[in-house]
């Protein structure tokens, strides 16, 4: 029986330390500019372009060769941020499912 409390008690910390993780990172997450980065080509130029969706439409802003790399950082960490919410956020699912 006290192998049973001591499950519990880990299954629920797991929980509780998921739920932080979660938050935090879903503050993180706002604060990180969604879209991506396209290269156009123009008379053998490189240009290019942080695009984002507002709605229906395909919005576009040009960005400085110099600004590339940071802003494709922020993006890149916003999908990694996301794709880890989703996967403690699952695990908090089947963690409720074995508390039951």
């Amino acid at each position: 029986m006290a192998e049973m409390s001591i499950l519990k008690q880990v299954l629920l910390e797991e929980f509780e330390r998921n739920n932080h993780f979660i938050e935090s990172a879903e503050k993180e997450v706002s604060q990180l500019p969604i879209g991506y980065i396209s290269k156009k080509s123009i008379n053998n130029k490189s240009y290019f372009y942080y695009q984002w969706r507002e709605g229906d439409k395909i919005r576009s802003k040009y960005i400085k060769m110099k600004d590339v790399q940071i802003l494709n950082k922020k993006i890149r960490r916003r999908k990694e941020l996301e794709e880890a919410i989703r996967k403690a956020k699952n695990e908090n699912r089947r963690i409720e499912r074995a508390l039951k």
